[in-house]
């Protein structure tokens, strides 16, 4: 059985096919002449024979090793490497009649060239420095499909779909139904907020009453921050208004993020930011096409523009192992990539949902079936042409699966209108990968991906194994989203006396019987504890030598303050006397261990003393020590468990030595073995 796999990327974009890839090698820099010839980079074989002008996407060595340790740092790693690594190919073009560069890439390292190679043989592009492939500037589509017999028939819907209106009290479509959108939002209390989505499709119909699209300036046409269009080039076009070439984006994003204008609700996170790419803009009777290109520039704009979750419902029919580099980049800079599995039926499947990185969906439909059209495959490594090193032998495609036939979504012009495809299923996906990180905003891509896989289920008689047509199974946006929630606790624990932090004070979440979770303060006195559910827990803080219980209530959506005041101090009193004849000891020194910081005291005349001891860290014990002349030093551990007082009373032993002689009275002779 191959295996699945599970990785993600926020962007909505309905992924059937891009053509992405990507690699540098960084080095000095080299003139136009500067060519390397030992080892000839592999140029595309529809390319081989190309002649007059031909643009292309030249790849590059991409940076080695961990590009940083936070998404932030991955970008600049990106962008800087791509910066450096490229100046020796633009050397090069500004040096050669017939070579103009269109556009430089930094999600892949990766450069779009005009070559005319009746003047500039595309060989010599491939001997450039740090130039690792040239590729053809592929095209993707936007993929709809018609509905099909499912592969396995049903005459009458599920049980479940039909009780969910019943259940929840919401109209929703049978998508949202089906995956448990409605139940989510109400048990969750969230609708997506806070989460921004971006949608990479052929536009957007800004204006349709469900659609609410991002902006940053509510008064500019061009929805800064929220709508973007890139030309043949991958280039932002300026001034670009929002609209939709076709119908596709509109519909896609519809099911991502739409309102319930008409009454019904129509997509799975309405509360979203929904952002959207216009990359696959060129469309006739026959469908909307758009380049590799136009993909990178908008998968560009999207990580620039904080999205979390790259919706990609568009593709090509081949297998294009450089997709990898774009979606583990993307991965790197913390968006997620939903991608679409493809509409060529059993036996098939489209990048760049095939690739192994991306996380692929495939479509059902109202009765839990597969339809037809959906594409699923064991995809084989030896099926790309220069697969990474480190992917598997196989694996399975999709993923996972989600309505994806009949789907009701918004349409341009303030309509609605059923659509059937993987471009379908695929926004259900994103939209409840959202939900997802609405309550739990720390979820990793690759968690993200696992939750939803590992939650999926299928109907009764299918396979539990992953398989081709379902994968893991049919998402369940309410069980997804119960894993990834935490409800967060956190704050600081301080002493009564020092208004400073307590160091490791043991804090543990109780929920009746049960042991929740636990932790222990950090040297500022700062304790964070994460817990399953919301609801209300008994926080039970134990410094040792102080404890003390508090009931909090938690919530999925804010982050619960329990600040808490301990008693940090403990007097240690009693009396020094002298072991052997229970005399009082005056002027006994008394020292008493309290984290390493030693106090101390004197005895009076009643052999009497006491200390005010101030713990600034968590114990159970304190080592009190008594010296004093003429006698042996004492000292020894006590416990100081949940007290504010203890009694310690040491009798010690004296080191004075007695000398004499016994003799026999009268005679003075010495007396021999003598008990004295």
């Amino acid at each position: 059985m191959a295996p699945s796999r599970h990785t993600i990327s926020i962007v909505a974009v309905v992924l059937l096919s891009l053509v992405l890839a990507g690699a540098v090698l960084t080095g000095p820099a080299m003139g136009a002449d500067d060519v390397e010839t030992d080892e000839e980079p592999p140029i595309a074989e529809p390319l081989q024979s190309s002649s007059g002008e031909t643009t292309v996407i030249v790849e590059l060595s991409g940076p080695t090793g961990s590009l940083g340790e936070t998404p932030e740092e991955s970008v600049a790693t990106l962008k800087g490497h791509a910066d450096v690594s490229q100046e020796p190919l633009v050397r090069f073009a500004d040096a050669r009649q017939g070579v103009t560069i269109e556009r430089q890439f930094w999600i892949s390292n990766a450069v779009l060239l005009t070559v005319d190679t009746e003047r500039v043989p595309l060989s010599e592009v491939a001997a450039v420095e740090g130039v690792t492939a040239i590729e053809e500037n592929s095209e993707v589509r936007a993929l709809d499909a018609q509905a099909t017999s499912p592969d396995t028939a049903s005459t009458v819907p599920t049980p479940g779909a039909l009780a969910q209106q019943e259940t929840t009290g919401v109209d929703a479509t049978y998508g949202l139904d089906m995956i448990n959108a409605p139940e989510t939002w109400a048990e969750f209390e969230t609708q997506g907020e806070g989460v921004r989505v971006a949608v990479l499709d052929t536009g957007i119909d800004a204006e349709h009453p469900d659609l609410d699209l991002y902006t940053d300036d509510p008064d500019d046409p061009t929805y800064p921050g929220g709508w973007a269009e890139f030309d043949t080039e991958g280039n932002q076009i300026e001034d670009s208004e929002p609209y939709d070439a076709e119908s596709h984006g509109t519909h896609v994003s519809g099911t991502v993020g739409g309102g319930n204008e008409s009454g019904q609700h129509i997509g799975v996170s309405p509360g979203v930011e929904l952002t959207h790419g216009g990359v696959i803009t060129d469309c006739d009777e026959g469908g909307c096409v758009g380049y590799r290109s136009q993909v990178l520039g908008g998968m560009e704009w999207a990580v620039d523009n904080d999205a979390d979750i790259m919706s990609l419902s568009l593709g090509g029919e081949d297998y294009i192992d450089e997709y990898a580099t774009e979606v583990r980049n993307a991965e790197d800079a913390g968006v997620l990539v939903v991608a679409a599995a493809g509409n060529g039926e059993k036996g098939s499947s489209a990048s760049p949902g095939n690739v192994y990185e991306s996380f692929s969906v495939g479509a059902v439909n109202e009765d839990r079936n597969v339809p037809t059209f959906s594409s699923g495959e064991v995809v084989s490594k030896d099926d790309f042409d220069d697969p990474p090193s480190d992917w598997p032998d196989e694996w399975i495609v999709p993923d996972v699966t989600a309505p994806g036939e009949d789907t009701e979504s918004t349409m341009p012009g303030g309509e609605y209108e059923p659509k059937s495809g993987t471009s379908m299923a695929t926004p259900h996906v994103s939209g409840a990968a959202a939900l997802m990180l609405s309550v739990n905003p720390e979820l990793t891509p690759e968690e993200t991906k696992q939750i939803l896989a590992d939650t999926a289920t299928k109907p009764d008689g299918e396979s539990e194994d992953t398989d081709t047509r379902y994968g893991d199974g049919i998402i369940d946006a309410q069980a997804a989203t119960s894993v990834a929630a935490t409800s967060e606790v956190e704050g600081t624990v301080t002493g009564q006396t020092t208004n400073e932090g307590i160091e490791g004070v043991t804090v543990t979440a109780v929920a009746g019987d049960d042991t929740v979770a636990s932790t222990q303060t950090d040297e500022n006195g700062d304790y964070a504890l994460d817990v399953d559910e919301s609801g209300t827990y008994e926080l039970i803080f134990d410094a040792g030598f102080s404890s003390d219980t508090v009931s909090v209530e938690t919530s999925y959506t804010d982050v619960t303050v329990e600040d808490i005041t301990l008693d940090d101090q403990v007097t240690v009193d009693g009396t020094v006397t002298e072991g052997a004849t229970d005399a009082v000891v005056e002027g006994a020194t008394v020292t008493v261990d309290a984290n390493d910081d030693e106090v101390t005291a004197t005895t009076d005349e009643h052999g009497e003393y006491s200390i005010d001891a101030v713990f600034t860290a968590a114990t159970t014990d304190a080592t009190v020590g008594v010296t004093a002349s003429g006698f042996e030093p004492d000292s020894d551990d006590v416990s100081i468990a949940d007290t504010t007082a203890v009694t310690v009373d040491r009798a010690l032993v004296g080191t004075a030595s007695l000398t004499g002689t016994v003799t026999e009275a009268g005679t003075n002779a010495p007396i021999e073995d003598g008990t004295v």
